[in-house]
């Protein structure tokens, strides 16, 4: 049985977006590209391809639309969604689990190396719901099977990731980020404080001191002798 393949590589990732954080999973990955207070790395069709490309991961043969669009935004919606409910100890929103599911469901891209060259082939040439199911089915995997106390929100930030670490005793969605900042921060929030208890201390007089009168000393010369009066 011959497997047919295409006939051209498929295209390198040159034009691929640093990452923003390494968040351990694929579908965190997707997560982060909105954060409270931050740019919303998925706003356009160009972003999205961007960020496929990005993560090595196949954009669709007819392109991006804004339909296309608003599948990945609501996948990445419903994977936030049921990751705070993991995280929360919560049961999942039903409705959230039945998009994750349906988005699951397709196949994904198959990856073949030619036999003439060191390039990767893709067949068939994907569509979208193959690239969603990618996400989905990751999505699936950490929610299930991960270890669950793994998955933690930044103590900085608040973004989800997962600890990969061998210790496992990550805190940071990245140090650079959030764990320096957060670090200088409370560094500069103990020295305030220390600086206030030691003005405080020194600010801290008695009010009897400042009111006592002072006691007369005794000097033995101020003191006339019995035998002087002789």
């Amino acid at each position: 049985m011959s497997t047919s393949v295409a006939a051209e590589p498929a295209p390198m990732r040159t034009t691929a977006r640093p990452r923003p954080v390494d968040t351990g999973s694929l579908c965190l990955d997707l997560v982060a590209t909105r954060t409270p207070g931050g740019p919303d790395l998925l706003e356009t069709a160009a972003d999205a391809t961007a960020w496929l490309d990005a993560f090595d991961l196949p954009t669709p043969a007819a392109g991006f639309t804004s339909r296309d669009l608003e599948r990945v935004q609501a996948l990445r919606a419903a994977v936030d969604r049921l990751v705070q409910a993991r995280l929360a100890g919560a049961s999942p929103d039903p409705e959230d689990a039945g998009h994750l599911n349906t988005c699951a469901a397709p196949p994904t891209p198959t990856f073949f190396l030619r036999g003439d060259a060191w390039l990767r082939v893709e067949v068939p040439q994907p569509d979208l719901a193959g690239v969603l199911s990618v996400l989905a089915r990751d999505a699936v995997h950490l929610l299930t099977t991960s270890e669950p106390s793994r998955l933690r929100s930044c103590e900085g930030c608040g973004l989800a990731f997962y600890d990969r670490s061998p210790s496992g005793a990550r805190r940071w969605c990245s140090m650079k980020r959030c764990g320096e900042r957060t670090a200088s921060a409370n560094y500069r929030r103990r020295h305030a404080d220390a600086h206030a208890d030691a003005n405080a201390g020194h600010s801290a007089i008695p009010a009897d001191a400042a009111t006592e009168s002072p006691v007369p000393s005794a000097n033995p010369r101020s003191r006339r002798s019995p035998a002087s009066n002789h």
